[in-house]
């Protein structure tokens, strides 16, 4: 795909303005310009010259570092917008076998109430094991909190619904397992 443009660009080239390609790929970026950049550090959709009368190959680079925010003092989309990690708190439960549905169905109902009672849970799911590997060791059931941070978690552990939650589900669990973790959104 061709596309004549005038930019900003253009000013650091001999010509007014001259055509560039969109490249496809980050891989046929680095390919072109034979320069040494971490394709992580490349934008996919970066529309640059494909012919230009740049001279100098260090100045030719020190633009095309410019650009992909390698420099001091620039920085890229991937940079400028760099996502935010989100708190996950997955809890996974093995019953007592003397448990009745009902009484499994009233420890999810209770967990299911939480985000509605606690303002820092941005997000919620549950879920039985279907697992088709026998390696459950027994845990069925798996609770997914999700907080904006630590301090989101912290709030819920300390709330009086989530006292009262533990209060239904103690007796009922033969074990638990927690785990949190932080990860993008």
């Amino acid at each position: 795909m061709w596309a004549k443009l005038n930019s900003p660009l253009d000013s650091l080239c001999a010509a007014p303005s001259f055509t560039r390609p969109v490249l496809a790929s980050s891989a046929r970026f680095i390919r072109h310009y034979n320069c040494d950049v971490p394709s992580s550090h490349v934008q996919p959709s970066l529309v640059l010259p494909r012919h230009h009368s740049i001279g100098d190959s260090m100045q030719r680079r020190t633009t095309i570092l410019a650009l992909l925010g390698l420099l001091p003092g620039t920085t890229t989309m991937a940079t400028a917008a760099a996502p935010q990690q989100v708190l996950k708190h997955i809890v996974m439960y093995k019953f007592k076998d003397d448990q009745t549905p009902a009484q499994v169905q009233e420890v999810i109902d209770a967990f299911s109430k939480l985000p509605g009672q606690i303002d820092t849970i941005i997000g919620y799911e549950h879920g039985t094991n279907v697992s088709q590997e026998m390696k459950s060791e027994g845990f069925t059931h798996l609770f997914v909190v999700t907080f904006r941070d630590e301090a989101g978690r912290e709030v819920y552990l300390k709330h009086p619904a989530h006292d009262a939650y533990v209060a239904i589900v103690k007796g009922r669990r033969d074990k638990v397992i927690v785990f949190d973790y932080l990860t993008s959104r």
